[in-house]
């Protein structure tokens, strides 16, 4: 059973890598027998939300719902904690769903993925105290560039630079896109670009911002919100081919795709 095991787990890193790289239908053929496999609870949690993540990039919301919630449950039965990545999914499809965040809950997030995504959460709810609460939580967690609260620290970096000058404003995105060079998953690399594109909008550079939303391609929600976008801006450019299967609307895709 041993060797079993370290096969299993072998086997669990090649699929959350084949996911993080948008490898989606390998990533779940990998997936479904070592859900089956009676792995213990930190593995099955991972491969549980590497489960997750393909469902969110398939636009299978109700479905990644679902799936969470029966994880909860789980944890429940077995009186063990959420994981973080867990956790972090749920913050996820949270935003995405449009569930405003609670700021009782600063205290007990356990990653920077979660923090990061109740950020997104705050500042889709105009909530500016949270959200700064929060970033000071990412900078806290920021402890080397190759850190994912390096990262998060800069993606919110950019969005409070409403007020900076252009050449402020471009140097943030250009060190979200340096620090996005260590970000394992691509969809969140996608976030990053658009992202710097909503901004770049908002501010009037339209030019600069289809360039960057030119960039965002690739399947799950963030590219759905760019295609979106683009449009709203009057690009003329085709829209990149999405290798989804559908372009959901979800109160999260409809906050980003708003020019603002």
């Amino acid at each position: 059973r041993e060797h079993d095991e370290v096969a299993d787990r072998l086997e669990l890193i090649r699929a959350c890598r084949l996911v993080e790289r948008d490898d989606l239908e390998a990533g779940d053929v990998v997936l479904r027998p070592l859900l089956a496999a009676g792995l213990d609870w930190s593995d099955y949690a991972t491969a549980a939300s590497a489960r997750t993540d393909i469902l969110v990039a398939r636009g299978e919301f109700r479905h990644a719902r679902a799936w969470l919630a029966s994880l909860c449950a789980e944890s429940t039965l077995r009186g063990v904690s959420l994981t973080p990545s867990v956790r972090a999914r749920l913050a996820e499809l949270e935003f995405w769903e449009g569930r405003h965040f609670a700021p009782r809950t600063v205290g007990e997030c356990t990653s920077a993925d979660e923090i990061g995504w109740r950020a997104l959460a705050a500042w889709s709810a105009g909530n500016l105290p949270a959200m700064t609460l929060l970033s000071g939580r990412l900078v806290a967690e920021a402890r080397s560039n190759r850190s994912p609260g390096a990262w998060w620290a800069a993606l919110i970096h950019v969005l409070f630079a409403s007020r900076c000058h252009d050449a402020d404003v471009d140097q943030r995105i250009q060190a979200l896109a340096d620090l996005s060079s260590n970000q394992p998953r691509a969809r969140l690399r996608r976030l990053a670009r658009f992202i710097g594109a909503r901004v770049l909008a908002a501010r009037g550079r339209t030019a600069d911002a289809i360039a960057q939303l030119d960039l965002v391609a690739g399947p799950g929600p963030e590219s759905w919100a760019a295609a979106r976008l683009r449009r709203l801006l009057g690009s003329l450019n085709p829209t990149p081919c999405l290798p989804a299967r559908h372009h959901p609307s979800m109160p999260g895709i409809d906050f980003l795709a708003v020019r603002s």
